[in-house]
């Protein structure tokens, strides 16, 4: 059988052709599609390295007609006074006051950091991976938004290192060679190689910081990989200034509305001399907002995909109707010869699936070639190259195999209810 049917598809080349580059062509454009899928759902399904069920960000502003009076120390003085009115809060379990960490935010704040023994050495390099700087400006910040230790430290332990004047640094660690050596220019390190060493940060004039624990991968929002972005948080003693975000826990046991509850009382409870609060907001609804604008990309890509497969298997099905009507009396004279329906049927689907599994090789090679270029959404959040194509391309063929199915098995079910008689006679 198998013989005869390479034979017959080889006698009916030219009409094969066309739909060999129809099936080519539509599974290249399913290819990209399901890469985009691929892509967004291993991001999606990435630790975000934090915890934002029950965080609060809070806003707050300075009073701008006594600013004459607000020197470093007062502003100090007013910002202590905040955070330990919102610490003595029975529903709250912890609070912070930082900048560049927070997460659902898609402003960035990096800088190279430099290695004291050897400037050379570097975490980031300007214009490629720079890490993403974080200051704990007062607080427990780890405690707030639940950042654990890549072995295994709690975030009160990690909190008293940053209290004590060391960096926390994530685990996805990469040194850049500047200066020449037998370093090569990008090396992923261990970790823990690096706690205890001394970087100077650039965006500080190359202030000192020694680094004293390391933190699992922090992502900024759902939809940004946290494997290509190292970061790094900063002591509270390294940088004072009136910016940053104020962020809050709320106990598991809140009965009410926190934000809600809270925002009847700020004008009475959180109005100083020269800084006040404005409004409370939950990280979970600024991590919606935040990813509004990809997931309506996704719902886009999707109904894509489910418009091409409909017009797939609408252009299948109509290819296979005619093909099928063609070979009526080729269906006529093998059931009266004894063909079986399941021979019969297995036969018509053959066809198809043998000239779709021609195409693999071919879309293989384009798919290859395109990935040189960078034309795939997987390559742009570093993920393995092999099990991504793999992956992808078994999810293409398996959805054009589907519709190659259902396009053929429903003429080729329809000409076998016709009478054998009939068709002969009309032949």
């Amino acid at each position: 059988m198998k013989r005869k049917l390479s034979r017959q598809i080889c006698a009916e080349w030219r009409s094969n052709i066309w739909l060999f580059v129809e099936l080519l062509v539509v599974s290249l454009v399913l290819w990209w599609i399901n890469d985009y899928f691929y892509a967004v759902r291993q991001i999606r399904v990435e630790p975000y390295g934090f915890d934002t069920r029950g965080v609060y960000k809070l806003s707050y502003a300075l009073d701008y007609s006594k600013q004459d009076g607000l020197t470093d120390s007062v502003a100090q003085a007013q910002v202590d006074a905040v955070m330990a009115r919102l610490r003595a809060e029975p529903a709250i379990s912890s609070a912070a006051l930082s900048c560049g960490i927070t997460p659902h935010n898609y402003n960035f704040q990096g800088s190279p950091l430099f290695l004291a023994s050897d400037s050379g050495l570097c975490v980031g390099i300007p214009g490629h991976g720079l890490p993403r700087c974080g200051i704990d400006g007062r607080g427990d910040i780890c405690q707030t938004l639940g950042i654990t230790g890549a072995n295994g430290e709690t975030p009160a332990e990690l909190d008293r290192i940053l209290a004590g004047g060391k960096a926390l640094i994530t685990s996805n660690v990469r040194l850049y060679n500047t200066g020449g050596g037998d370093v090569p220019p990008e090396k992923a390190v261990d970790a823990s190689n690096v706690v205890g060493k001394v970087f100077n940060v650039n965006a500080f004039g190359g202030a000192p910081v020694m680094v004293g624990g390391v933190i699992l991968p922090q992502k900024r929002a759902t939809y940004e990989s946290a494997a290509d972005m190292v970061c790094i948080l900063l002591p509270q003693n390294f940088y004072f200034g009136l910016w940053g975000d104020i962020l809050v826990r709320v106990k598991d046991d809140y009965p009410g509305d926190f934000a809600a509850d809270l925002r009847q009382r700020l004008a009475r409870d959180y109005s100083l001399e020269y800084i006040y609060l404005t409004d409370v907001e939950d990280m979970e609804e600024i991590r919606v907002f935040n990813d509004r604008d990809m997931d309506q990309q996704e719902r886009l890509y999707m109904a894509m995909c489910v418009f091409l497969m409909v017009n797939v298997f609408l252009g299948l099905l109509g290819s296979f109707w005619f093909r099928t009507q063609q070979r009526a009396s080729e269906i006529a004279i093998r059931m009266v010869s004894g063909a079986s329906p399941r021979h019969i049927i297995a036969r018509v689907l053959a066809e198809p699936l043998l000239l779709l599994l021609a195409t693999v090789p071919f879309a293989a090679a384009v798919v290859w070639l395109l990935r040189g270029a960078e034309e795939f959404v997987s390559q742009q959040v570093e993920l393995d190259v092999l099990h991504a194509v793999g992956v992808v391309g078994a999810a293409t063929y398996a959805e054009m195999a589907l519709m190659v199915v259902l396009g053929v098995l429903f003429p080729a079910v329809k000409a076998m209810r016709m009478r054998p008689a009939a068709v002969l006679q009309e032949e």
